[in-house]
């Protein structure tokens, strides 16, 4: 799945119902820069390219009840301008990893 396609293919997820966090997860636009980038720093082209791949398998990762959670805490890194000036905040962030196996490969998704 081409960049492109993949952002496509992201916006229309929508917000599926996750069972095991008794919540929806929005598929924001802060996700979709995170498939891109890491820390402000562009991912590797293929890096980007596998993450697009996997994407289908996201929704009904989320959806699913036979996944593996975990919890973790962590920071997230905001990115802004003030007075023209860029401006990097860290900020402490909660992650639940959702897992699921498919045959011998597992595939994650991560939620903040």
């Amino acid at each position: 799945m081409e960049n492109k396609n993949g952002r496509n293919f992201y916006k229309n997820i929508g917000r599926p119902w996750c069972p095991e966090l008794n919540d929806y997860v929005a598929f924001t636009n802060a996700g979709i820069q995170h498939l891109m980038r890491k820390n402000g720093k562009s991912r590797l082209r293929n890096e980007q390219v596998r993450r697009f791949r996997l994407l289908p398998y996201a929704k009904e990762i989320i959806e699913g009840r036979d996944i593996k959670i975990s919890h973790g805490k962590g920071e997230t890194v905001r990115f802004s301008k003030q007075h023209d000036m860029a401006v990097i905040k860290k900020l402490p962030a909660d992650f639940w990893k959702l897992t699921k196996a498919y045959g011998d490969v597992a595939i994650t998704v991560v939620v903040r």
